[in-house]
Parts: structure tokens; C-alpha cells; sequence
């Protein structure tokens, strides 16, 4: 075979070497000789569509990211086949392919700049997904070609799907966030509960490759709940700052009480508390509950500088895991009170500003303001400030 040359050992003859190196030249002969004519053939095929197909950037995009899948199979589809390294050349094949096929398909179908980002979240999480069924199968075991004869498939189904889930959509900052907090929060959930069940006795893979199909069926249901519902960034936020915020109180309380309990048992309390506060969250920021979710941000905040604070002044007297713990507590739940009794006040103040608002009437003519420095009468500096107005 030209494409593959082995290499004599270090006992070898000379002629052996010799041969060698002749058929290393040989193939760089051959491969140079058939890139010349690639390249030619592209150039031709260029010059003769460039006056009836220019590609926008949107189409280039959507190249880039076909061409990186394309990568991915041609290194992938050769191993999954034969369970050897893939030949040279197939993964620049796959991606000058990958490329190709994107500009064919941009195109004929518009594209968008949405469409090619969902595209590449879902390659990413569906090879993210295929590798965790093979982990916890443990198909990458021995030659590992089981393992990417899963891992393949689900990861071109992935940028399939992307593409035809992007047509015709708009992510908006509402949609990206949901897709963030989403992916966030059942990542959290399923490295949780792998590392329970690392702590239980489950086999090493089986939790591994858990963790992974969650993480990835998270990122997955978050990109199509994002682009078949509305759901409001501060709502979203809201949801997941509570999730945030359980994991706090529930680890400053268990270094504040320092329970003899396994890893497994510490991550079990963890969870539970951020999930119950989550779904607290995601009621009480409904219609049907009795929070704004958009009015949540202050008492956030207040709660994080309350923290702050809080462990900062028990850092003054002790260096104790316990009290600096408490104080953190204190500080936070403070912090949380205070930011929501304030939040009204901040409201009907931002409220009044609004209303005190008066714009200029519609003058005729160009009116600009003047600034410059000056010097006052008794020496000391100052500034002129004048309106100037043209053609009224």
C-alpha cells in the first residue's frame, strides 16, 4: 500500500532503509500529485460558479461547522470500521468534504448564524451522549471500534438534528439563557447523582458514562425546549440562582455541624436541597406563584454581599471552619431580607425618574451643546457650557 508505509526496525538493513525511504517519496510523489489536481479542480469549479454564487458569511459559517463534522467522520468512520488508525488523509478528506456539503446545502436552503450554532451544540452533545453509552457499556474496552460505532452515529445525528431544529429559527438572549441555565443544572443533577453512585459501589464506568449521557441529554432538551417555548431570561435566572443558593446554605450547614458522613452522603444533601430550591423557584416564579422573578436580582445580590461580609468578619476573630461558616449564613440570609425589602423602594424610585423624565420638543434646525474649559474672573478654572443652534 502506498498509503501506508512501514516503518524497518532498528536492526534492519541498509536496503531495507533504502526501500523505506523510496517508498516515502513515492507516497509524497502520489499524494502531491493528486493535491495538485484537487486544488486545480477546485479553482476550475470556483471561477465558474463565483458570478452566480457568492457566499455570505452566514454560509461560511455554516461551512466552517459542516467541515469540522466532516472532520470528525473522517477520522471516526475508519476506526469504527476497522478498529485501526484511520489512514492519512481521511481526516482532511472529511473535513474539505464536510465543507463542501455545507456550501452545497447553504446554498440551496438559507441558513442562519442560529442554525449553525445549533448545529455544532448538537454534534458536540450527541458525541457527548454516544461516549457516555459507551463508557458505561464499556465498549471502549479492547480495540474501542464498538465504542465509536456508537459514538459516530449519534454525533452526526446531532448536527443533523441541529440543522433542521435551527430552520427558520432566532435565538434570542431569553433562548440562549435557557439553554445555559438548562444545560447548567442538569449537568449538576447528573454528575451528582454519578458521584453517588460512585460512593454506593456502582462500577467506575458505569457513573462515568451516566454523567456524560446526562450532561448531554441535558444540553440536548434545553436547545429544543429554547427553541419551541418563551421563557423569560429573569425567570430563568431566577430558577437557577435558587438552585445555586441551596447548595450554599445546604455546604455552609454541614461545615458549620461537621456530620461524620461519607462524600456520597454530603453530595446526596447537596443535591436534594438544590433541586428542592429550584423547583421552589420555578413555582413560586410562575404565574400561579408570588414572586417577580425580575425583582429577585436585588435581593441576590444583597445576599451575596451579605456573605461577603459575613464570613469576612468572622475571618477577623477566628480562622475556624464553624463560625466563618455561620457568619456566611447570617450574612447571606440578611443580605437576602434586606435586598427584598428594598427591592419595592428601588422600584417605585426607578418608577419616579422615569415619569420626571421630559424630552426636549421637536425644535427646528441642529442644536448641540457646547463644553469647554475656561478661567473665571478671579483666576481659578472653571468651564462654559452653551447651546448652539443652526438653521432655524
Amino acid at each position: 500500500m502506498v498509503n501506508r508505509v512501514d516503518r524497518p526496525d532498528d536492526y534492519a538493513e541498509e536496503s531495507d532503509w533504502q526501500a523505506y525511504e523510496d517508498r516515502l517519496d513515492a507516497r509524497t510523489r502520489i499524494h502531491s500529485a493528486v493535491a495538485l489536481v484537487g486544488a486545480g479542480a477546485g479553482a476550475g469549479l470556483a471561477y465558474t460558479l463565483q458570478s452566480e454564487w457568492q457566499p455570505g458569511p452566514e454560509e461560511l459559517v455554516f461551512s466552517a461547522v459542516s467541515g469540522l463534522q466532516g472532520l470528525a467522520l473522517g477520522v471516526e468512520v475508519p476506526f469504527a470500521i476497522t478498529g485501526d488508525e484511520p489512514p492519512d488523509g481521511s481526516a482532511r478528506l472529511g473535513l474539505h468534504l464536510g465543507a463542501m456539503a455545507g456550501l452545497a446545502y447553504a446554498h440551496k436552503n438559507p441558513v442562519s448564524y442560529d442554525q449553525s450554532v445549533l448545529a455544532a451544540w448538537g454534534s458536540g452533545f450527541g458525541h457527548l451522549l454516544g461516549a457516555g453509552i459507551a463508557t458505561a457499556g464499556e465498549l471502549f474496552d479492547g480495540g474501542g471500534e464498538a465504542g465509536f460505532r456508537v459514538v459516530t452515529p449519534l454525533g452526526a445525528a446531532g448536527f443533523a438534528g441541529g440543522v433542521w431544529l435551527g430552520e427558520g429559527v432566532t435565538l434570542n438572549r431569553d433562548d440562549q439563557f435557557l439553554m445555559g441555565v438548562g444545560t447548567g443544572l442538569g449537568t449538576w443533577n447528573s454528575m451528582a447523582v454519578a458521584g453517588i453512585m460512585d460512593g454506593l459501589g456502582v462500577p467506575n464506568e458505569v457513573p462515568i458514562g451516566f454523567g456524560m449521557m446526562g450532561s448531554a441529554l441535558s444540553g440536548l432538551g434545553s436547545a429544543y425546549a429554547a427553541t419551541q417555548v418563551d421563557v423569560d431570561r429573569a425567570y430563568t435566572a431566577f430558577v437557577g440562582t435558587a438552585g445555586a443558593w441551596g447548595i450554599f446554605y445546604a455546604g455552609a450547614s454541614m461545615i458549620a455541624v461537621e456530620p461524620e458522613w461519607d462524600d456520597y452522603q454530603y453530595l446526596s444533601v447537596l443535591l436534594a436541597t438544590s433541586d428542592l430550591a429550584a423547583g421552589w423557584a420555578a413555582w413560586a416564579g410562575s404565574e400561579s406563584g408570588y414572586i417577580d422573578p425580575k425583582a429577585a436580582a436585588i435581593a441576590s445580590l444583597g445576599g451575596l454581599t451579605g456573605a461577603t461580609l459575613g464570613s469576612l468578619a468572622m475571618f477577623m476573630v477566628t480562622e475556624e471552619a464553624t463560625p466563618v461558616s455561620v457568619g456566611a449564613m447570617v450574612g447571606a440570609t440578611a443580605g437576602l431580607v434586606g435586598g427584598a425589602l428594598l427591592t419595592p423602594k428601588i422600584q417605585k424610585s426607578r418608577k419616579a425618574k422615569e415619569q420626571t423624565k421630559r424630552s426636549l420638543p421637536d425644535l427646528p434646525g441642529d442644536w448641540t451643546v457646547a463644553l469647554s474649559p475656561t478661567v473665571l474672573e478671579n483666576g481659578e478654572m472653571g468651564a462654559y457650557v452653551g447651546v448652539k443652534a443652526f438653521g432655524w
